[in-house]
């Protein structure tokens, strides 16, 4: 918000959309914001969950697997991913 100058998460100019918008989808807001690929690791992609809920989620859906107790087999591919993305957003805000 403070890079577009938006003034609250309905607000939007020429050059961003409501923060709202976004919801929860990471990834759109990774595009949205132009963070260059450089600055993150690799997207984990599609990653495993353990049973009762066994199958395949995407980064951009983690925040729903974490709030209804869901858990990853593999949580090391997500982890760094999102760590590097908190450690960007932390960097661009100082």
């Amino acid at each position: 918000m403070r890079k577009f100058k938006l003034k609250n998460t309905a607000s939007s100019n020429g050059s961003a959309k409501p923060t709202s918008s976004f919801k929860h989808n990471i990834d759109a807001i990774i595009k949205a914001l132009k963070i260059p690929p450089i600055a993150l690791a690799h997207s984990p992609g599609g990653l495993s969950l353990k049973a009762p809920a066994a199958g395949e989620v995407y980064v951009g859906d983690l925040n729903q697997v974490w709030r209804y107790g869901a858990t990853l087999a593999t949580p090391n591919n997500a982890v760094p991913w999102l760590e590097a993305v908190v450690a960007y957003a932390l960097k661009e805000l100082k």
